[in-house]
């Protein structure tokens, strides 16, 4: 289950949400993830987490296509910016 925390630091070096999810290394392991969301809204950072747990799993799975990348990542775009 992705999760987001914030930097431990202080004062912290970034105001931005950190995502910690699963993902699958080329060895087939299954390891931790952290990244960036580059926004300050929890909710967003959330659904970011979540989307790129997702994602992983996917390509862990061998099921990610690049048209369902470029699908997703649009989605992501528009509910962040609003624009199309």
């Amino acid at each position: 289950m992705a999760s987001i925390t914030k930097d431990a630091h202080q004062p912290p070096r970034s105001p931005f949400w950190i995502a910690c999810y699963n993902g699958i290394g080329s060895d087939g392991m299954v390891r931790r993830l952290k990244r960036s969301t580059k926004t300050t809204d929890r909710k967003l950072a959330q659904r970011l987490a979540d989307e790129w747990e997702t994602l992983e799993k996917l390509a862990g799975e061998k099921r990610l296509t690049e048209s369902h990348c470029r699908k997703v990542i649009a989605q992501m775009y528009e509910r962040t910016t609003g624009e199309p």
